[in-house]
């Protein structure tokens, strides 16, 4: 049998002391006091305590972004990221780059990518300001800035940007200065002629601001009314008008839409202007050479009303003029001094200083002396009248039939006259000059000398003006210079042609083969390389 006890706690209940019998003043005794508690924990834990509190506050944001990744700023920060990255830097609506960043920190006061953030936003705002600018947008360059100034881009920063602006703002009101007065000078009337002209000032509106539509449009119209200007000039005959207005619109802008069919109808105005020019011209020397010389003259004065430049007309006149001193050297030979000296009135009207016109006032005096020497002799005995005949015979051999004045064969004659108004042979001889050019303008055609000819054909004129044969001699011998402008034309030899064509044309204006021949010249001018 086990005798081994188990342990307990305490006497068995059987030995307790039974209360009833403890004595009454009993006392339990007091336990001893606990030793005095060292203060170093204390110190610790509350170092421990400041330590880990500091270590908190300053990464309060570290700890936050760890502890909480799903928190409300952190997806603001994603969405400001975002339209940062799209260009909405400010936005009404609160979704802007400006707006998420601020509500991120109103959240966090020292969120540091926020303030990151918000640092490209001004960065962003004051490079879309630039480029607004840069692309004519200045209201939106201004909102641009004023979002940079308030995100605290530096000052150094925005001046650029912001002088740029007011320099622009300041063009931009002088170009509406510069195209109110312009809108005004057009309204006006004044298209051009001044600094005050629509013209003018909308060009110098263009200078300023190359690009403007406005200025660009209005410079346009201006350029439109000129040319109508010049339509209605060319319109009312005003060729130099309207080719001084259409050469003005073209130095400013070759290509402008209405330039071309006024050009075209400046042209064709030329080209008839040109036409009735040689139609006339042609006319003034058929009449000078068929000895109407008043007809000529007011011929050539006519042309050159229209067109002072023109060479053929004022040399025209300068022939009319000499050949009126001849007529008043042929008069005074005759001892018509009157008519001597109305023709020279007349000379001197149109060419003053033509050397014709003196030669022609030194041979009146020497008519003058001779007429008061003259004395009337026997005709068969004249020695005088004999020697004139001879001089008019070998004048006219060497065709001087009316050329030169005074030394001609007909003007001899004429002087033989004078002396001997009843001798026979000096009618004889002057009724044989006729013949003689005739002859003339016959030999030189058949041998191609076609000057000459017309010079043959101007002498039988100058003699006999109602000669019967000269409408026959005219025509052939214009025949022949048509010919030979045509064969000048299939050379190649446009001047050449044209020359001829003009000498056909003074021979016989109304011939019925010019007008075809004038239009293959015009061809064959507008054909020719420029």
């Amino acid at each position: 049998m086990n005798s081994r006890r188990e342990p307990t706690f305490g006497p068995p209940p059987s030995e307790a002391p039974d209360p009833d019998t403890i004595r009454a003043d009993f006392r339990p005794r007091r336990p001893p006091p606990p030793p005095p508690r060292p203060l170093w924990p204390w110190l610790l834990g509350l170092g421990l305590l400041v330590g880990v509190g500091g270590g908190v506050y300053l990464f309060r944001e570290s700890l936050a972004d760890r502890l909480l990744p799903s928190t409300r700023h952190a997806q603001l920060m994603e969405e400001a990221a975002v339209a940062l990255a799209e260009g909405r830097l400010s936005a009404a609506d609160g979704r802007g780059a400006r707006e998420l960043y601020t509500a991120v920190l109103a959240l966090n006061p020292d969120h540091a990518q926020a303030r990151e953030g918000l640092r490209r936003v001004a960065q962003a705002a004051l490079a879309q300001a630039r480029a607004r600018l840069d692309a004519g947008d200045r209201e939106g360059a201004r909102e641009m800035l004023a979002l940079a100034r308030t995100l605290a881009v530096p000052a150094p920063e925005l001046a650029p940007v912001e002088n740029e602006l007011r320099r622009l703002e300041s063009e931009e009101s002088e170009l509406g200065r510069l195209l109110s007065a312009a809108d005004d000078a057009r309204r006006a009337g004044r298209l051009d002629g001044g600094a005050d002209s629509a013209l003018a000032l909308y060009r110098q509106a263009l200078a300023a601001a190359p690009d403007s539509a406005i200025a660009r449009a209005g410079l346009q119209a201006v350029l439109a009314d000129l040319l109508r200007t010049a339509a209605e000039r060319l319109d009312a005959g005003d060729q130099d008008g309207a080719l001084m207005l259409v050469q003005r619109v073209e130095a400013i802008d070759a290509a402008h839409l209405d330039l071309p069919p006024l050009k075209a109808r400046l042209s064709e105005f030329q080209a008839g202007q040109g036409q009735h020019r040689s139609e006339a011209l042609a006319a003034a020397d058929a009449a000078r050479r068929e000895g109407r010389l008043s007809e000529a003259r007011d011929g050539y004065r006519a042309i050159l009303a229209v067109e002072p430049e023109d060479n053929r007309a004022r040399q025209g006149l300068e022939q009319v003029a000499a050949a009126l001193a001849q007529q008043a050297v042929r008069a005074a030979a005759d001892f018509d001094f009157e008519t001597a000296e109305a023709r020279l009135v007349e000379a001197r009207e149109i060419a003053p200083g033509h050397p014709a016109i003196r030669d022609a006032e030194a041979r009146l005096l020497q008519a003058r002396a001779r007429a008061s020497t003259v004395e009337e002799a026997p005709l068969a005995s004249s020695p005088q009248v004999l020697r004139l005949l001879e001089e008019a015979e070998r004048a006219a051999a060497a065709r001087r039939f009316v050329d030169p004045p005074g030394d001609s064969a007909w003007d001899i004659l004429r002087n033989a006259r004078a002396l001997a108004p009843n001798d026979e042979r000096i009618y004889a001889a002057m009724e044989a000059l006729v013949p003689r050019a005739r002859r003339c303008v016959e030999d030189d055609m058949a041998a191609n000398r076609l000057s000459q000819a017309g010079e043959c054909l101007e002498a039988i004129v100058a003699m006999n003006p109602n000669e019967p044969t000269l409408p026959e001699l005219r025509r052939r011998l214009a025949e022949r210079w048509i010919g030979r402008a045509e064969e000048r034309l299939g050379a190649g030899e446009l001047g050449e042609a044209e020359r001829a064509y003009r000498a056909a044309q003074g021979i016989e204006p109304n011939h019925a083969g010019l007008p075809a021949l004038a239009a293959r010249i015009e061809q064959a001018r507008l054909a020719r390389p420029r």
